[in-house]
C-alpha cells in the first residue's frame, strides 16, 4: 500500500512538471529543423526557450539520425524522465513522457547511428519490478514501428558495480562512455568498449590525456572519432562547476591534452551534456547559466523576482543550449 502511493505521488509531481510543456492551450506552432527555432552564430543560445528550455531543469538532449525526434531528460523530483517531440506532418507534436520512462530514473540518453536502438541510463530493477536499486546502468529500447520497446538490460563488460554514464555510438559500433568502476584514474573516467561480431569486449581506459584524478563525466565523441568533447571538473583552467573540454585523436590513436572549449560556451555556471546535432552544423549542451540582469542593476519589485524565478535561463535550473559547430574547427 505504501508503494503504490508513493508511485502515485511520483506520477502526480512529474504530471505537474509537464503541465508547463504539454499541457498548455495555445501551444506554438512549430515547423522546420531544430523544432523550427532559429540557428544560432558563433555565441551560445538557449535553444528553443519556452519549450524544450523552461523553467524547470531540462539536459542532456538528442535528436534522432532523421533529425525527426527531438528528446531530452527533465530532472526534479521524484526523478528525471525522458520527454520526446515529433516532427509529423511537419508539424512539431507537443513534448511527451517517451513510452518506457516515467516509473523509474531515466536520462543520459542517446540513438545508434540507424536509429533503431534508443540507450539510456536507469537505475530501474534487473526484472522490472520493485524499488529503484543504487546503481545506474546502461539499457536499450528498440524501435518496433513508429513505437519503442520495453527496455531491456545492456549485458556483457560494460556495466559494472560502478555508475556508468553518457553512452555514446561511433560508426563502427564501439561504446564511449564515463564510469565510476574501480581502477581509473579518478573519481569518474571515460572508456571505450570496441564492439566486435555482435558484442562488446572490455572497456579500455582512455588514458591521462582524457582522464584525471578529479571527475570526467559526460561526452561527446565524433562518428569517425576524430575528436571527443567531455564535461571535465576540477581542472585548474576551469571557468566554474563543469566545463566543456575538447581532445583530438591523432594517428596512432592517442589523444591530445585535453583544452578548454573557453568562453564562448564556458561559464561559471555548470556546463554538461555536449551532443552534435546529426548534420553537424550544431552543437547543443546544457548548462545552469543566468540570464536575468546583476547586482548592479536597479533594486527589482517581488513581481519581478517571481517572473525571473518562473522562467528559463532564471539560473536555479539548467537549460539546453546551442551553437555553431564552427567552434569546433577553430579549437584545432
Amino acid at each position: 500500500m505504501k508503494n503504490k502511493a508513493i508511485l502515485m505521488m511520483a506520477a502526480c509531481a512529474i504530471m505537474m512538471i509537464l503541465a508547463g510543456y504539454a499541457k498548455q492551450e495555445n501551444f506554438p506552432v512549430l515547423k522546420g529543423p531544430y523544432l523550427g527555432q532559429k540557428p544560432p552564430g558563433n555565441t551560445a543560445e538557449i535553444f528553443a526557450p519556452g519549450i524544450a528550455s523552461t523553467e524547470h531543469s531540462e539536459f542532456c538532449s538528442v535528436f534522432s539520425p532523421d533529425e525527426n525526434e527531438f528528446y531530452w531528460s527533465i530532472s526534479g523530483a521524484p526523478y528525471p524522465v525522458i520527454v520526446v517531440m515529433r516532427q509529423n506532418k511537419n508539424r512539431w507534436t507537443e513534448p511527451e513522457i517517451v513510452s518506457f520512462s516515467g516509473k523509474y530514473l531515466d536520462f543520459d540518453m542517446s540513438i545508434s547511428p540507424d536509429g533503431k536502438r534508443l540507450f539510456f541510463c536507469s537505475r530501474r530493477p534487473l526484472d522490472g519490478n520493485g524499488p529503484p536499486t543504487d546503481n545506474t546502468d546502461f539499457w536499450f529500447a528498440e524501435r518496433e514501428g513508429g513505437e519503442w520497446s520495453e527496455p531491456k538490460h545492456l549485458e556483457g563488460p560494460v556495466n559494472s558495480m560502478g555508475q556508468e554514464y553518457y553512452p555514446i555510438f561511433v560508426k563502427n559500433g564501439s561504446l564511449y562512455f564515463s564510469s565510476t568502476r574501480p581502477g581509473g584514474f579518478g573519481g569518474g573516467d571515460i572508456y571505450r568498449a570496441l564492439f566486435e561480431e555482435g558484442v562488446f569486449l572490455e572497456p579500455e581506459n582512455l588514458g591521462s590525456a582524457i582522464n584525471t584524478e578529479n571527475f570526467e563525466g559526460d561526452l561527446f565523441i565524433a562518428g569517425d572519432e576524430s575528436y571527443i568533447i567531455v564535461t571535465c571538473y576540477g581542472r585548474p583552467d576551469s571557468f566554474g562547476s563543469g566545463d566543456l573540454y575538447i581532445s583530438f585523436r591523432r594517428e596512432d590513436d592517442t589523444w591530445s591534452l585535453m583544452k578548454n572549449m573557453g568562453a564562448t560556451v564556458n561559464t561559471p555556471a555548470n556546463e554538461h551534456c555536449p551532443i552534435l546535432s546529426p548534420d553537424g552544423k550544431y552543437l547543443f549542451f546544457s548548462s545552469g547559466r543566468n540570464r536575468h540582469p546583476d547586482y548592479s542593476k536597479e533594486a527589482i519589485t517581488l513581481k519581478e523576482k517571481l517572473e525571473m524565478m518562473n522562467s528559463w535561463g532564471n539560473g536555479r535550473s539548467e537549460d539546453i543550449y546551442w551553437i555553431d559547430a564552427d567552434i569546433i574547427d577553430a579549437l584545432k
